[in-house]
């Protein structure tokens, strides 16, 4: 009886032992070289625990007793323990490190639990850190999670909802990709990045919240959820990535937040589904593919900023019936809407026919273009365009937007809705309107861009928003007064003006920094940043008038010593177009920065147009108060670049006049590989003086950038970029940065003219070809001379005068010669040594 009873007892404490490890609640704290949960469960209690609450801190070794020797565990609840670090490896070479759910954590577990709550104080989960736990159907992710890593519930098809918290930024690629069995997600309102291949095949995945942090959600990331039925994309994406919802074929709703701007490749292709789609104008780029073969849609709101409609983008959408292209696109690539059967109506708002191909559209027949009154013909002559057999005008559609990359004449107001218009580089828009204001909301002026006007076109807002390079000097002015608050520009940045008076004082400088509130119309400035991107002035209220009474720039009057450095203003361009100034009221030279040395030019004897916004040098010549530029001086870049084509095939020299009679010789000075050159003029003039003056001649402006540099000198060391004189030989001076090769050209010769090195005691002649030489760095202007054709003409002549003289005729080489070929002679005598030059 006694013996009955001992062993009954016995029995009821091994099932109490037993019941305590099914539902252990522990508080431990790790232990540096075994698992705290192996010491206060004990071993032989492990493999029966069902249900575990952990308190305190664990470790590697912690992880090795759940992961492993749990074999009946359900139930985890770690949220309120606290991971430590330990140098043990818990799987392969991966340890615990504070507060993170290190890489593989559960993943290959034999107990795989079927629920999960984690830590309130990790920060990550790792990669793979339950990848194929195919028995987990639900997880807690703790508040101060930051990071769902690579793979990290990859095929845990147990699990049927998730909630990311907001304390998560980024959700790594394949995180739960192949979960089968995940209905919903909510994702939190601090998730940045969704990653590539996120939720990947979850088929079953009906219902999906995007947190409104998301700016960019990977490719792929939603691609095979066959379940999901809408999804509302938050106004925080930027950029939804190819193939996001490629073959989501029950998804039948789809809103696009209002900041996208790229929607990649395939990225709803075979969404059958979709009905309707409305692209927000935010949108610039629809991807190709990207509503591949969506076969039930029937309806398509593209926004006014896509600019570009990729290769098959609406390929085989055999329902779509109409579709309406904005004022935005540049371009439609090839099969973006064939094979759609139905779609018999095309309606085109740009200005410009948008580039297309042969296979962009394949109902060229069956189909109608409707086109904007303004721009009908545009698309009637249209290599591509006109193979729509019917072309109907939209006469009632007025524009709220358009660009311009080539020249448009606006004949009056019609057709628009006080629209905003991007000027394109290059573009140019005339304003021809009779009797009538043309009244614009906004407008962007880019770089090389024209607006003519006369009296007759106002605007609200003109944007100048001109590229700039970094730590490079831009030469600008401006039509209007600008108020310096509506200047926005990249980095840190600042305008100079130039002081002639300064100029005239000192000889030198004069460049001051701008300290006023405003820009003023007509100065010139240069302008210079740290960074790249784009100067943008803002002028309100622009009113864009030309009475027809031409446009003056006061000359100012600034007495010096040296008449070089006299009168000098900085001025500019008074038009918002290019100008021919040639039609100018003024015949002195004036200098102008190229954008990496100066160059002088004159009316008269250069074809040259001033750029948009274009600063230059004039010095006021006796007896002219202004310069002029007459509204007949005005071009675009298209019309500048057809007058100098003419100008090129009639090929007849510029003059100022019949007399007195004037010969220009054009030099350039190059580097040995022609990529850098500058150049300098002599104008020989038996009516001018070989003294400076301001009418005719142009002192040289150097640039430390430039690697070589040419002038001429006077009698007095002026060093000239033209030098207007009477005949005779000029002394040249250069500037070379390093040591190198350098080459000088003549670009035009009126007269032949021969150049004498005295360092090699070469004479050559300009005519034969070009002048290369070696040269060390530094200034030089004692090596180079100048000179018309040699005063020796004739063989006999040469021959008699050596033989009266006793001289001694050496060829280039150094070898004697008798004078008896064409050419260039070293002639040594009693005298000295002279050049001669021998042409028949």
């Amino acid at each position: 009886m006694k013996r009955t009873t001992l062993l009954l007892y016995a029995l009821c404490v091994l099932a109490t032992t037993r019941m305590m490890a099914i539902t252990s609640n522990i508080t431990v704290t790790a232990l540096p070289n075994t698992s705290a949960i192996y010491a206060a469960i004990g071993e032989e209690n492990l493999p029966e625990v069902t249900s575990l609450t952990v308190k305190g801190t664990i470790n590697s070794y912690d992880l090795i007793i759940i992961r492993n020797k749990m074999l009946k565990l359900e139930s985890l609840d770690l949220t309120n323990a606290s991971i430590v670090a330990c140098s043990y490896p818990y799987y392969k070479e991966y340890t615990t490190a504070n507060n993170e759910l290190g890489p593989y954590a559960f993943s290959e577990s034999l107990s795989q639990p079927k629920t999960v709550k984690l830590p309130n104080t990790i920060t990550s989960i790792g990669d793979y850190a339950f990848q194929n736990c195919g028995n987990l159907t639900s997880v807690t992710i703790g508040n101060s999670v930051k990071t769902i890593g690579y793979e990290a519930f990859y095929d845990c098809d147990g699990l049927t909802s998730v909630n990311i918290p907001n304390s998560v930024k980024t959700i790594g690629g394949y995180a739960f990709y192949d979960c089968d069995g995940l209905t919903s997600v909510t994702i939190g309102n601090s998730v940045e990045t969704i990653g590539s291949w996120a939720f990947y095949s979850c088929g079953s995945l009906t219902s999906v919240t995007i947190g409104n942090s998301v700016e960019t959600i990977g490719s792929e990331a939603f691609r095979d959820c066959v379940g999901l039925t809408s999804v509302t994309i938050p106004n925080s994406v930027e950029t939804i990535e190819s193939r996001t919802f490629y073959s989501c074929g029950s998804l039948t709703s789809v809103t696009i937040g209002n900041s996208v701007e790229t929607i990649g490749s395939e990225a709803f292709r075979d969404c059958d589904g979709l009905t309707s789609v409305t692209i927000p104008n935010s949108v610039k780029t629809i991807g190709s593919r990207t509503f591949y073969s969506c076969g039930n849609l029937t309806s398509v709101t593209i926004g006014n900023s896509v600019e570009t409609i990729g290769s098959q983008a609406f390929y085989s959408c055999g329902n779509l019936t109409s579709v309406r292209l904005p004022s935005s696109i540049r371009s439609i690539e090839g099969s973006a809407f064939s094979n759609c059967s139905k779609l018999l109506d095309y309606y085109t708002y740009t200005v410009e026919p948008t580039s297309i191909t042969e296979s962009t559209f394949s109902n060229w027949t069956t189909a109608t273009l409707h086109i904007p009154t303004l721009a009908y013909y545009n698309y009637y002559w249209d290599t591509q365009w006109s193979k729509f057999a019917r072309l109907v005008e939209d006469t009632e559609y007025k524009y709220d937007y358009f660009y311009l990359t080539q020249d448009m004449t606006l004949s009056s107001g019609a057709g628009l809705d006080t629209p905003t218009i991007d000027l394109n580089a290059s573009s140019g828009l005339v304003v021809d309107a009779q009797g009538q204001t043309v009244k614009l909301d906004e407008v962007h002026i880019a770089n090389q861009a024209s607006i003519i006007a006369n009296g007759n076109l106002q605007v609200e807002k003109l944007y100048f928003d001109l590229t700039v390079t970094k730590n490079k000097w831009h030469f600008l002015t401006f039509p209007f007064r600008v108020k310096l608050t509506n200047v926005t520009a990249p980095g840190n940045f600042v305008f100079r003006y130039y002081d002639g008076a300064t100029r005239a004082q000192s000889g030198k400088g004069g460049w001051k920094n701008v300290e006023t509130a405003y820009l003023n119309a007509g100065q010139g400035y240069i302008f210079q940043t740290d960074t790249d991107g784009t100067l943008t002035l803002l002028v309100e209220k622009a009113d864009m008038d030309f009475s027809g009474t031409a446009k003056q720039n006061v000359l100012n009057t600034y007495a010096a010593t040296a008449t070089a450095n006299a009168s000098w203003n900085f001025m500019g361009n008074p038009h918002t177009s290019y100008y021919d100034i040639n039609k100018t009221g003024y015949t002195a030279p004036i200098t102008v920065w190229n954008g990496s040395a100066y160059q002088a030019v004159r009316p008269g004897d250069d074809q040259y147009y001033m750029q948009p916004f274009q600063a230059f040098f004039a010095q006021k010549p006796e007896g002219v108060s202004a310069m002029s530029f007459p509204a007949d001086g005005r071009c675009t870049y298209n019309q500048m670049k057809e007058a100098q084509a003419a100008a090129a095939r009639s090929e007849a020299p510029a003059t100022v006049g019949p007399v007195p009679v004037r010969s220009l010789v054009n030099l350039t000075i190059a580097t040995d590989d022609g990529t850098q050159s500058d150049q300098t003029r002599v104008v020989f003039n038996d009516g001018k003086s070989a003294a400076y003056e301001l009418d005719c001649d142009a002192a040289k402006f150097f640039s430390e950038s430039q690697p070589a540099q040419l002038y001429t000198i006077g009698t007095d060391g002026t060093q000239y970029a033209i030098n207007e004189r009477p005949e005779g030989e000029v002394a040249l001076g250069y500037t070379a940065a390093t040591e190198g090769l350098l080459t000088i050209s003549a670009q035009r010769m009126d007269r032949a003219v021969t150049l004498y090195d005295s360092v090699m005691g070469i004479c050559h002649d300009l005519a034969q070809g070009d002048y290369t030489f070696h040269t060390e760095g530094g200034t030089f202007e004692s090596r180079f001379t100048l000179g018309l054709g040699g005063t020796i003409t004739g063989i006999d002549e040469m021959a008699s005068e050596t033989a009266k003289k006793q001289e001694t005729v050496y060829d280039l080489q150094g070898r004697r010669a008798d004078g008896s070929r064409n050419g260039c002679y070293i002639v040594k005598g009693s005298n000295g040594t002279t050049k001669k030059v021998i042409r028949k």
